[in-house]
Formats: structure tokens, C-alpha cells, sequence
């Protein structure tokens, strides 16, 4: 029955039905929630926003808002609402957060329980748009929402079958991700044998990585632009490194195990590391490219970063 989800909101009180049938519309008209600089002429009224806000709070203490024919392709965009009432009232200062925290509050618990487990990009945007309004306008509570909507350890990271589904590679689940990582050697029983292209990029508050032995390959970017991360150590079964790999990170000191048959271009470039040392090479090893330890990517810079050939632990 296609109007069940407008029948049933409609029993919860009669001045719901016109939410219902505008939120279902706003659903269709967006791929996902405009944010407030794009899409601001579109946003809602703050009004009628506020009264979203209690609408999607009753209908998620009785029923799961996937569960309804009307929301199939993009159901989620449901739970953008509580996004988008801190936009409003971030943006017009109308009431203070006291009136409807607990709403907003429960509203984040529903969206941790279903959206996020059910697909990687919507929280992505969820708390993409909270970091930028929360940079925008320094909001305490914004910030503390962040760490509700991260704060699952499972969902730190994200796992991506590869060769033919006999291995996992892994990356962030958010460039929000931060803190120490552990990742494991394992996930559903099958190896971990890469960190993906682009996999931690741009995590500027990952202090901290535990990559097991088993992981052969660090792809292209796979830490580039990690400001915090100092040190790392990699395991033994390490064969190949990406381009820019660790570029524009905060990695200081790193040590290259001797398996190491593959290292791309520029894997070190616009970093402040003090010594690269290298066990089993006493020279560049023939898979690697001659511009792997460059300082910079510019042309006329041909400086290299201090590198200890024949290193022993």
C-alpha cells in the first residue's frame, strides 16, 4: 500500500499528515539534505522544520522508516532532519537548543542504530555537515554530536573485498576518523591485505595506526594529509607503497621493512621526517622510483630526506 507511511502518521495526530506528505516530497526533490550555503533558498521554514524535528521523533519511537515503500531509495534523508534543524537554528538563533535537545538527541541514537549501518555514505554526510557548521560556528554541542555519530569502534573502519572477494582492503570510514586505529589482521574471516587508495586521507586527527602483519600493500594517498600522525611501523609483510603515500602528513620518523620490492613516486613529499631507515637495502632497490624520497614535488627542488641504508633494530 503505497500511502501507509501517510495513513499512520496521520493517526499519530491529524496535523501531521501535511509534514508527512511535504517531508516524502522533500525527499524526492533531494538525492540528499541541502546544506545552508547551496541549497539555502530551499531550506524549510524554521517553523515547520521544528515541527519535522517532533514528527520524525514520533514516528521513529513506533516504526523503522526503511520499512515504508514511500522512502525506498533514499529513506535516510529522514534522518537529515536533525541536521537540518541545527542549520536553522545555528544560522537564525530563534530558541536555544534546551527546547527540543532530548528530541535531537533521540533522533541521533535512531540514526546510529539504522542509517549508519546500513550504508557508509550517509553518515559521511552527516557528519560532514556537522564539522562544517560546528568550524562555521564553534557550537559546543555540535562537536558532541560528532563523537555520538563516531564514536562505535566497528565503525571506524570500512572494509572492501577485493581479489576476487578472498581478501579485504581497508580505509577510514570518514576522513573524520581519529584517535588510534587498530585494524585488523582478519574481517569475516578473510585476510586484510590492503590499506586502499586514498584510505586515511586527509584524517587530521589520527594520531595513531596498528597495521598487522599480513597487510602487503599501502595504496596511493593512503596517509596523505594526516597532520597528527607521527610515527608508524609497518609490518614485515609490506611489499609495495603507493604514490604520496605518507605526503603532507605529520610523519616524523619510519622505518621500511626489507620486503619491500615496490615504492612509487613522492611517498614522502611536503613532510618534515627526520630519517627514513631502511633494513636489508643498501641501495635503491630497482622497483623503486627515483623520486620516492623527494622532499618536495617541484621542479627545481631536487633536495631528499635524510635516508639510513642497512638499518638494523
Amino acid at each position: 500500500m503505497e500511502n501507509n507511511f501517510i495513513a499512520e502518521v496521520t493517526a499519530l495526530g491529524p496535523e501531521h499528515k501535511k509534514l508527512a506528505e511535504k517531508l516524502i516530497k522533500k525527499m524526492a526533490d533531494y538525492s540528499h539534505w541541502p546544506d545552508s550555503k547551496k541549497h539555502g533558498d530551499k531550506l524549510l521554514p524554521f517553523t515547520e522544520s521544528k515541527e519535522m524535528v517532533f514528527l520524525m521523533a514520533d514516528i521513529s519511537k513506533e516504526y523503522k522508516i526503511s520499512d515504508y515503500p514511500e522512502f525506498r531509495e533514499n529513506y535516510y534523508i529522514g534522518y537529515c532532519t536533525f541536521i537540518h534543524i541545527f542549520i536553522l537554528y545555528i544560522i537564525n538563533k530563534r530558541e536555544s537548543y534546551e527546547e527540543i535537545i532530548s528530541v535531537l538527541n533521540f533522533l541521533a541514537d535512531k540514526a546510529v542504530e539504522t542509517v549508519f549501518q546500513e550504508k557508509k555514505d550517509n553518515k559521511w554526510y552527516m557528519l560532514k555537515w556537522i564539522f562544517d557548521l560546528y568550524k562555521a560556528q564553534k557550537e559546543p554541542w555540535l562537536s558532541d554530536l560528532v563523537v555520538k555519530l563516531d564514536s562505535v569502534p566497528d565503525d571506524k573502519l570500512w572494509f572492501n573485498p577485493i581479489n576476487g572477494d578472498t581478501a579485504y582492503e581497508v580505509s577510514a570510514y570518514s576522513e573524520y576518523t581519529c584517535g588510534n586505529i587498530k585494524i585488523p589482521s582478519t574481517y569475516n574471516g578473510k585476510p586484510v591485505k590492503k590499506i586502499a587508495s586514498y584510505g586515511f586521507y586527509n584524517c587530521k586527527k589520527l594520531t595513531g595506526i596498528e597495521i598487522p602483519e599480513g597487510v602487503e600493500i599501502l595504496d596511493a594517498h593512503s596517509f596523505s594529509g594526516c597532520k597528527k600522525l607521527k610515527n608508524i611501523i609497518l609490518p614485515g609483510s609490506l611489499n609495495e607503497i603507493g604514490k604520496f603515500a605518507f605526503s603532507s602528513s605529520g610523519i616524523q620518523e619510519i622505518t621500511i621493512p626489507k620486503n619491500v620490492e615496490k615504492m612509487q613516486e613522492f611517498v614522502f613529499t611536503w613532510t618534515k621526517i627526520t630519517d627514513i631507515k631502511l633494513i636489508g637495502y643498501s641501495e635503491k632497490p630497482p622497483g623503486w622510483d627515483k623520486n620516492w624520497n623527494r622532499k618536495t614535488t617541484l621542479n627545481f627542488d631536487n633536495e631528499i630526506h635524510n635516508v639510513i641504508w642497512g638499518y638494523k633494530t
